[in-house]
């Protein structure tokens, strides 16, 4: 048995996973800087939520079709973004991503706005209650056990292989035939795909959904996972993944206000985000150098 706090927190630090491990495949893999990876779980999370409180529909379809519509956004994303490289890359993505904040904190007749959409039930999986933090905390930790073997299996693959020559030289890629622009909208699908698998998740595990869960601060802190985890190593998203989750928890000990709190909150992360440049450059777990064959 897992205490209701712990089983609360890890599993919050599963959700945060996925969005972590999506960005990796963009970000640590092809070296596409996305600064706005947070609009796909926003778009799979309203998805879901509209699905389940509207029309009743159980949680892992709603979380299909809402992988589906963040599978599209972002193939049509990729179009006009892919025309650029490196920092405007980087600006692009976060212009998209803060359409898609504007929308949902606009569009009050589907996402009722600022007021969010509460009542998002607990998930009811093959008829098996996901009711506490216990439960769901297993459930979603077998998900990403599934979806971390299966981006291993792809990207240990010659796809993989082709996608990491690209953040290396792509210009080289090219010049050997690749089709650069198809393997990184492929990417930039899968990542976004992938990423948007912790919307449904994160809006069954909190009941309640609002624009400001995916906002921009929310996008920084998922590149922040994957440069202290790793980029380029799965893993390393986790392990990032889980450290930005657990840093401020002992934080909830002490007598703070909640402006205290979020003061402290940020002043952790930016005393992190220095240590790690300085002694840890490449991350907690950083990506395995390989031998040339």
């Amino acid at each position: 048995m897992i205490d209701e706090y712990v089983a609360s927190v890890l599993a919050l630090a599963i959700i945060t996973s996925f969005t972590a491990m999506g960005l990796n495949v963009q970000l640590g893999f092809t070296g596409l800087l996305n600064l706005g990876i947070m609009v796909f779980p926003l778009i799979a999370a309203y998805a879901s939520a509209i699905l389940t409180t509207q029309f009743g529909i159980g949680l892992l379809p709603s979380m299909a079709a809402g992988i589906a519509l963040c599978g599209a956004a972002a193939y049509i994303i990729s179009i006009p973004s892919l025309k650029t490289k490196g920092d405007y890359f980087a600006i692009v993505t976060l212009g998209f991503g803060l359409i898609g904040y504007s929308l949902a904190l606009n569009l009050s007749g589907i996402t009722r706005g600022p007021l969010g959409i509460s009542g998002i039930p607990k998930p009811d999986i093959l008829g098996i209650q996901l009711s506490d933090f216990e439960s769901f905390f297993f459930f979603s930790a077998l998900l990403l056990l599934g979806v971390y073997l299966l981006l291993d299996r792809v990207l240990n693959s010659p796809f993989g292989r082709i996608l990491r020559a690209i953040r290396e030289d792509e210009d080289g890629c090219m010049a050997l035939g690749k089709d650069t622009v198809k393997y990184k909208t492929a990417a930039f699908v899968l990542g976004a795909m992938v990423a948007g698998m912790s919307g449904p998740l994160f809006a069954s595990y909190s009941t309640f959904i609002d624009p400001s869960s995916f906002d921009f601060l929310s996008s920084v802190m998922a590149v922040f996972a994957v440069l202290l985890g790793g980029a380029g190593n799965l893993l390393g998203s986790i392990a990032g993944a889980f450290a930005i989750v657990a840093l401020p928890e002992p934080l909830r000990f002490l007598d703070l206000g909640p402006d205290t709190f979020a003061a402290m909150r940020r002043i952790i992360f930016g005393l992190v985000i220095i240590a790690l440049i300085i002694f840890r450059g490449r991350g907690l777990l950083p990506e395995k150098a390989r031998k040339s064959s």
